[in-house]
């Protein structure tokens, strides 16, 4: 063998040894879909043709076909759904019976059967008292919002409802027993709104129990005399009498009292100006007065010589030793024995052969 063959199955050694395994796997086996055939009735009747059949399978349509005059239809649906439950539709309508996907055979025959849901009436809305007049009355509303929080006013004003809380259903109603707050006769408007605002009214009466006067009774006996009475109030002064004759001329009074003094005379002019006084002590010193300004600063001294280099500081501490790297992996590892075998095998073939020996 020579060593360039050596090399060409060294090479397809590691070829080999790095081909992935998935690549020796055998292909994934095909799933047969099913099949699914037959009448397709709506109403208890067979359908005519161009009559949509769908097939759905957790909300996703996975196969969708029409019938033929006769109402026949052909359906086929993906193995890959095998082991689910599908629902038909017809036209729409879901049909009966619902089935699970069996793929593999050949042919489901099955014949489907849907109604026309009939149409829905319209809900009435609003509010209704039962009574409309009197002193207690049932609130009951339809048209508003599940699971809202229902307001109830009376002439404009918040009322107690019984129960205190009022909710909306989930099927947009709800029910409250109202108390009217006044009893004065007249027409009342209660109002009844959700939290988004859909609101509704109507009126109720509180009734007037004041019945007609009746007639006037007979006249009663005329009864015991009562007790007197208390003391009235004095009343108001008269008016002044007539002048009455003037009396004779009385005696002679006492002597009066002596007045009080009369008021001082003028001053008297100013008399001539005395002798000059002899001199008083001499006053006391006054007070040091305020210092002076201070004098101009003195010139600036000379600069001083630059100091000494101070010794170097010691060295710092060594630093530490980094963590050893993480190993290699295992493809790493298989490589370098590949590499090692192949350098082993070419350095075998290309050795020197050694002289024969002479005899």
């Amino acid at each position: 063998m020579s060593k360039l063959k050596v090399l060409v199955a060294l090479l397809a050694v590691i070829a080999l040894l790095l081909l992935p395994t998935a690549a020796f796997a055998a292909p994934p086996r095909p799933v047969m879909p099913a099949v699914f055939a037959g009448t397709a009735h709506l109403d208890r009747e067979p359908v005519g043709a161009g009559v949509t059949v769908d097939a759905w399978i957790f909300g996703v349509r996975v196969a969708h076909t029409t019938t033929l005059a006769d109402g026949k239809y052909y359906l086929r649906i993906d193995g890959e759904h095998d082991g689910k439950i599908v629902v038909f539709h017809i036209r729409g309508i879901p049909a009966v019976p619902v089935q699970v996907v069996r793929s593999g055979r050949t042919l489901h025959p099955l014949a489907l059967h849907a109604l026309t849901p009939l149409p829905e009436a319209e809900k009435p809305v609003g509010l209704t008292l039962r009574p409309e007049e009197g002193f207690v009355t049932k609130v009951s509303g339809v048209g508003f919002t599940p699971g809202s929080v229902i307001t109830i006013t009376w002439a404009g004003a918040p009322v107690t409802t019984i129960p205190v809380e009022v909710i909306a259903a989930a099927d947009e109603t709800f029910v409250a027993v109202v108390v009217p707050p006044t009893a004065v006769p007249g027409v009342y408007t209660i109002v009844a709104r959700d939290a988004v605002g859909r609101r509704y009214q109507t009126t109720f009466t509180v009734p007037d129990l004041t019945g007609p006067a009746g007639p006037a009774g007979a006249r009663g006996l005329t009864g015991p005399v009562g007790p007197a009475g208390a003391v009235g109030p004095v009343g108001p002064v008269g008016p002044a009498g007539a002048r009455g004759a003037v009396g004779p001329v009385g005696p002679a009074g006492a002597a009066g009292a002596v007045g009080p003094a009369g008021p001082a005379g003028a001053r008297g002019a100013v008399g001539p100006a005395g002798a000059v006084g002899p001199a008083g002590p001499a006053g006391a010193a006054g007070a040091v007065g305020p210092a002076g300004p201070a004098g101009a600063r003195g010139a600036v001294g000379p600069a001083g010589t630059d100091g000494a280099v101070g010794p170097a500081g010691p060295a710092g501490p060594a630093g530490a030793v980094g963590p050893v790297g993480p190993a290699g992996g295992v493809a790493l590892a298989i490589i370098a024995i590949i590499i090692a075998l192949v350098a082993g095998g070419l350095a075998f073939y290309f050795r020197p052969k050694a002289a024969p020996e002479t005899v």
